[in-house]
């Protein structure tokens, strides 16, 4: 009788620590005129998710095809200029988010690098072709337009106020899954990645895979505080977004 008691006992501590744990959830995130609970994220991004777009791009890359290669056929230089000359479409995509309703987007100057086509598509469906209209390659970010107006953007945050351990949101285009929301915390600042020659990342293991690239990094105020921009391929939850900050020093340039 005593071992039941005893049993009937812990359980009601256990749901007694889970209640104040759910209560402290919701209690723990606070801004100036936010409370945040279990739904925030979801609310957050319905907010703000119609200012994240996809992009997509075609390249028009040229090859040489020799008609007699499929032979087993190999010419000397001097007969390479008889060679057939192809121009093969080569398609790509990425994502991207509005920061002025006058149809500006900010993405990775890596996603639309040497397009020859760029189409912008919003969260209603709308299609759209754009234009690049600045980039800095060695931020490796890109300002393209659409013709359109009143569109819904993104508020600009302060990277310079993050912490590692803060939630992060991203939202982007994954394989080509529109949309796509993850979640996670940042992970460190700071973050140099040699080989890509970029310094001064943000180390997130919210999701991020190929097709995010030019997307946003939100905190829970629905801010960017980050474009998305690499990845350690064969890691798992490593991924890291250029600071909002530098790409605001770079917009004068870009806009």
């Amino acid at each position: 009788m005593k071992s039941k008691y005893a049993i009937f006992i812990s359980i009601a501590f256990v749901l007694i620590i889970l209640s104040l744990g759910a209560v402290n959830f919701y209690y723990v995130f606070k801004s100036t005129n936010k409370t945040f609970g279990p739904e925030h994220i979801a609310n957050m991004v319905e907010e703000v998710g119609e200012a994240v777009v996809n992009i997509d791009i075609v390249k028009n890359i040229r090859i040489r095809t020799s008609p007699f290669s499929n032979f087993g056929f190999n010419f000397i230089p001097e007969f390479r200029n008889f060679y057939q000359e192809r121009i093969i479409p080569q398609k790509g995509a990425g994502s991207g988010f509005i920061i002025d309703n006058r149809g500006y987007i900010l993405t990775n100057e890596h996603v639309v690098r040497g397009a020859s086509e760029i189409n912008v598509t919003l969260k209603d469906g709308r299609k759209l072709s754009a234009v690049i209209t600045g980039v800095d390659e060695s931020l490796d970010l890109a300002m393209i337009k659409v013709e359109a107006g009143d569109l819904p953007v993104l508020k600009l945050g302060n990277s310079d106020k993050i912490r590692p351990g803060e939630w992060v949101i991203a939202i982007g285009n994954p394989y080509g899954f529109s949309n796509t929301v993850t979640a996670g915390i940042i992970s460190a600042t700071g973050r140099t990645i040699e080989n890509l020659s970029k310094q001064n990342l943000i180390q997130t293991d919210a999701p991020i895979n190929p097709g995010n690239s030019g997307g946003p990094l939100l905190n829970l105020n629905g801010e960017v505080i980050g474009i998305n921009v690499a990845i350690v391929a064969g890691a798992q939850s490593i991924g890291f977004a250029i600071p909002i900050n530098a790409a605001k020093e770079a917009l004068g340039a870009t806009h």
